[in-house]
């Protein structure tokens, strides 16, 4: 069975949510449909300074503050090729070989702090970009210096709101002293609601609003696991992958009353820290006769009996289950962005 990779935000209170409906005002949530592969892992404050300084490098001082206050729930949903920035119900940017690039959505929202890697345009040449046409260079009234054929850059309006990301077609240099030729293509894309404006809700805050729903699909959870762990309660063994979804299975098998033995790949901070809490034995292969509790399993043992409790969860209430269980981040997850 495939892992839901879909999150709900409440773009009316601003409030990432666990269900269909908002818990204040009973709307229906924006649906934000993630990357088919990725890891969401939540952005803890010392994770977000780093990346404030890179969007203020980038776009100008003052703008990743806007984007990423302080205490707001944010994440980066992590896959191979680029991490993608998500917060207020919308992804505002990605990060891609340690450099940060704003989406429209991110760019709208600070259209007002944007100095550098802007360009921007005529009246008339507005409504042509808007349609997914290039910026001549006879419809470029400024442009930021030093910008090389390449860059990617906003395209402001002739009353400075943010209309496209395009990337040059032209240098600085080269669109000042031509006056023919398109100076820059426009990125297609559509333009994402968020909410970066409206006041958020901080972790402790979207924790305890949908406390209510997590605690419900825990113990559906939990009640899955003691019917199935009834003739095996001496041998249960979680397989701990790089997933985020194994740990919290970890501890919903805990919480059933069990201790289990663990089945560990890669060992990071966390799993360290889980294993030495509840004083866990580490197995190195599953044994021919168990309950084994995993995101999958290919083996062909009959005794063998597979469940995965978690296999139905948002990204996002996985996690919280997680921060409400043990601890708000995992301390790798800071690593390597």
């Amino acid at each position: 069975m495939g892992k839901n990779r879909t999150i709900h935000w409440c773009l009316v209170c601003n409030l990432l949510i666990t269900s269909k409906k908002c818990p204040i005002c009973r709307n229906e949530a924006s649906r934000l449909d993630l990357e088919p592969s990725g890891h969401l892992v939540p952005l803890s404050q010392n994770m977000i300074i780093p990346i404030r300084a890179s969007i203020d490098a980038t776009y100008g001082e003052g703008c990743g503050e806007v984007l990423l206050p302080d205490n707001c729930v944010a994440f980066l949903d992590r896959s191979k090729k680029r991490s993608d920035i998500i917060v207020n119900g919308g992804k505002i940017g990605s990060i891609a070989d340690g450099k940060t690039n704003l989406d429209l959505s991110g760019m709208d929202a600070v259209s007002d702090k944007l100095t550098k890697n802007v360009v921007k345009c005529d009246h008339d040449s507005s409504f042509f970009i808007k349609k997914g046409h290039g910026l001549m260079v006879t419809g470029v009234k400024e442009v930021s210096p030093g910008l090389k054929k390449g860059d990617r850059v906003c395209i402001l309006n002739d009353r400075g709101r943010a209309i496209a990301v395009a990337t040059m077609k032209m240098s600085s240099e080269e669109i000042l002293e031509s006056d023919r030729g398109v100076a820059a293509s426009i990125v297609k894309g559509g333009h994402a609601r968020t909410c970066c404006n409206v006041p958020h809700h901080n972790w402790v805050k979207t924790l305890e609003l949908n406390q209510p729903t997590i605690s419900s699909a825990a113990g559906m959870a939990i009640g899955s696991i003691k019917e199935l762990a009834s003739s095996y309660s001496n041998n249960i063994v979680v397989d701990l992958s790089k997933d985020i979804r194994s740990e919290a299975s970890l501890l919903l098998t805990i919480d059933a009353g069990f201790i289990p033995k663990v089945l560990v790949h890669d060992r990071d901070e966390f799993l360290d820290y889980l294993i030495e809490r509840y004083v866990l034995t580490v197995v190195d292969s599953v044994p021919d006769k168990c309950l084994l509790i995993a995101d999958s399993y290919e083996g062909q043992s009959p005794d063998v009996v597979y469940h995965s409790p978690t296999s139905e969860w948002e990204p996002s209430m996985v996690w919280m289950y997680i921060m409400m269980k043990a601890v708000p981040f995992h301390p790798s997850h800071s690593k390597n962005l």
